[in-house]
This record gives C-alpha cells, sequence and structure tokens, in this order.
C-alpha cells in the first residue's frame, strides 16, 4: 500500500521560517515532508489524492503565500511560489503547460498555456488583480472541458484577503465534495 507521510515539525516560539526543509522519500510510494518543528502526520489514501484533497492542499499553499507576501506582486512571482510551495506539500506542479486545441479536426498545439496542473488534476490559474471578473471563471472552464480535468482553482493574489480571492470552478461534479453544489459559477442538475 502506498501513501504519502507529510509531517510539519515547528517550536511554538520559532517563526514560520525557522528551522530547515526537508523531503524524504521513506520507500516508493511513501513521502516524509517536514517543515520547521510543529509535528503534523497524515496518511492520505494509498498514495492517490482526489482533487478534493489536492485543492485542500492547494488552498493551504495559497494562504501562506499571500499571508508572507501579501497582494500587489505580479502573476509570475506567485506563480513560480506557488509551484514550490505545492512541491513542499509532496504534491507533483507543472508550470505552463501547453494544452492543445482541436477544432474541425485540426490540431492547433499552442491553444493556451496553464499556470499549473497539479497531479494532472487540477488546474491552477493565478491572477493578480483587484477583483476576478466573470470572464476569469469562463476562462478556466474551458480550459478544463479541453484538459479532461474535472477542477480548478482560480487563485487571485490581488485581493487583499485571500479567502475572497479563491473560486472553484467545477468540469462536472466531483462525488466526494458536496460543498461544490453551493459554487455558483457551474449549474447544478436537479436530482
Amino acid at each position: 500500500m502506498g501513501g504519502f507521510f507529510c509531517f510539519t515539525r515547528r517550536r511554538n516560539d520559532a517563526t514560520p521560517e525557522a528551522g530547515e526543509k526537508y523531503l524524504w522519500l521513506l520507500d516508493p510510494g511513501f513521502r516524509l515532508v517536514v517543515r520547521g518543528c510543529e509535528l503534523n502526520f497524515e496518511i492520505l489514501k494509498g498514495g492517490v489524492m482526489t482533487e478534493n484533497e489536492i485543492a485542500n492542499r492547494i488552498m493551504d499553499a495559497a494562504f501562506d503565500i499571500h499571508r508572507g507576501l501579501g497582494p500587489g506582486l505580479l502573476e509570475t512571482v506567485y506563480e513560480v511560489i506557488m509551484a514550490r510551495k505545492v512541491a513542499e506539500f509532496g504534491l507533483n506542479a507543472e508550470r505552463q503547460v501547453p494544452v492543445p486545441i482541436r477544432f474541425e479536426g485540426i490540431t492547433f498545439d499552442e491553444g493556451f498555456r496553464a499556470d499549473l496542473i497539479v497531479e494532472k488534476k487540477v488546474i491552477i490559474e493565478l491572477k493578480s488583480v483587484e477583483r476576478l471578473q466573470p470572464v476569469h471563471s469562463k476562462q478556466l472552464l474551458t480550459y478544463l472541458r479541453l484538459t479532461g480535468c474535472r477542477l480548478g482553482l482560480l487563485v487571485n493574489f490581488g485581493e487583499n484577503l485571500m479567502k475572497n480571492g479563491i473560486k472553484r470552478v467545477v468540469n462536472g461534479l466531483l462525488s466526494d465534495d458536496a460543498a461544490l453544489r453551493d459554487d455558483k459559477s457551474v449549474p447544478i442538475p436537479a436530482p
């Protein structure tokens, strides 16, 4: 049985930056992550995370980054740091992934570039604007449809409060997350 083992250790009197960061590969399918000095331990379902578990890690990373840097930097700065932070959580993140578009039987290789695709399951579209617009959600939903991914996170680092800067966009319902039914960006079919 494979799985991720994530540890975080931090002394109560230490700042989050204190201590060294470690990534240990215990054996195939097991990973141990130690940051700081406070100990947290999790075993995640046989090494395979759902989209929602991945999204929770991404949101944790976004809150950490926003708390540390605040709003107002360029999207590329947040992208580089987000990729690093997500990797610290034991997730694979690919930056600027080209996604081809197929139209009328023709494939266009440079359709768009996804800011980040995490574990080949969740697309992160990063923004650094004063306020998200409806077109941003529509754009991410199109990206989800073209890639076949089911969940995307629109993360706006331009907001004063990060909780106001994260929006989930769904390409079809995710069976393990009833909370998505409240998402106003995607119509939910009647039961």
